[in-house]
């Protein structure tokens, strides 16, 4: 291949490539939400809210409720799980409290959600952002594509890794497993299956 193929080789993360792909397709103009304004828009989704709340209802007192709050929206953005989703799982859910509980995450999930895209970007989107646009797009049409040192792929990476598979020429995926000795420090050889 020499040094011209090279040249023609670009590597990236799935953060360089979701930027990639929104200066091509769009969705790079924006100002990302800092965590100042993340806990504001929070406690605003939540303050709105509190005539409905009952059982979340302390997560307007106290500060430490809205932390934990956003980490739970994180882990569901991460997971790829929308506030349809929380509201629709919620329906199903016994006791009758806990799903009253579900649902009302949901509904705080929702409006801050409106909330957050009315005014800001967040990073926790991005991968679901760039997987929208990659829909229908030819942007890995003629390439191989190599995917390597991942231990695990959040919800957002699968979206993108299906666009990939989807439209590129070729595509490889390592996966992670023991080394030969420590194959051999358990007793395996180095072709067995444990």
């Amino acid at each position: 291949y020499g040094s011209k193929a090279a040249l023609n080789i670009e590597v990236l993360s799935f953060t360089r490539l979701c930027n990639k792909v929104f200066y091509r397709y769009g969705g790079a103009a924006g100002e990302y939400v800092s965590d100042t304004a993340r806990r504001l828009l929070m406690s605003l989704a939540v303050n709105e809210l509190k005539d409905k709340l009952e059982l979340c209802a302390a997560y307007g007192k106290n500060p430490a409720y809205g932390e934990s709050l956003l980490e739970l929206v994180e882990e569901f953005k991460q997971a790829g799980i929308t506030p349809g989703q929380v509201l629709e799982t919620a329906k199903s859910l016994q006791p009758e409290a806990f799903a009253g509980k579900m649902t009302e995450l949901g509904e705080i999930y929702g409006v801050y959600q409106a909330m957050l895209e009315r005014s800001y970007l967040d990073c926790t989107d991005d991968e679901a952002r760039c997987a929208r646009l990659l829909e229908g797009q030819d942007f890995f049409a003629g390439y191989t594509v190599l995917v390597d040192s991942f231990m695990t792929y959040m919800a957002g990476e699968y979206r993108i890794l299906r666009q990939v598979f989807a439209s590129a020429k070729e595509v490889y995926i390592s996966f992670a497993c023991p080394s030969l000795s420590e194959r051999e420090e358990e007793g395996m050889g180095p072709f067995s299956i444990p």
